[in-house]
Parts: structure tokens; sequence; C-alpha cells
């Protein structure tokens, strides 16, 4: 079975946004990754993972954030949002 993966909005201000991925597997979570805009900005091997996007300086439009837990078994949940300025 693929992990339970939840993505929270933790804090932030019209400068960045700081988020939190947790995640849960009865065999164990081995990797997370995070994609925001093509390009990997966080990886862990535990959980939970904290990261925070700098959207003061992207330009206004909407841009991809992925991110992919994967549990011992090699089963993979990935969660696919979007942040808008």
């Amino acid at each position: 079975t693929a992990p339970a993966v939840t993505v929270t909005i933790i804090g932030g201000n019209k400068n960045t946004s700081k988020y939190r991925v947790a995640a849960t597997d009865a065999g164990g979570i081995v990797s997370v990754k995070v994609w925001f805009a093509g390009a990997l900005i966080a990886s862990s091997t535990t959980v939970p993972v904290e990261f925070t996007i700098a959207v003061k300086p992207l330009k206004t439009g909407s841009y991809p954030l992925s991110i992919t837990v994967t549990d011992r078994a090699g089963n993979a949940t990935t969660v696919d949002q979007t942040v808008t300025k």
C-alpha cells in the first residue's frame, strides 16, 4: 500500500510560504522529495519535512509543486499542488 501523505501550509507572509509534509506507512518511509517549478528543493529520508518557498521574487502566475513520498516497499504517493502569486 502506498503511503498516506498530507501537505499543509503552516506559515508564511507575502514573501514566503512555509509547508509541512507528513506521511504514514506501515512499512516506513524512506524518501520524501519536493519539486517546485521543476527544481528539487527538498529531500529527506524522514518525516515530517518542512520547507519554505520564496514567493516574492516570482513573477505573477501559477507554479507547480510536487511532493513524492516513497515507502520501504517502493510504493510511492505523489501530491501535486499549484502555488499562485
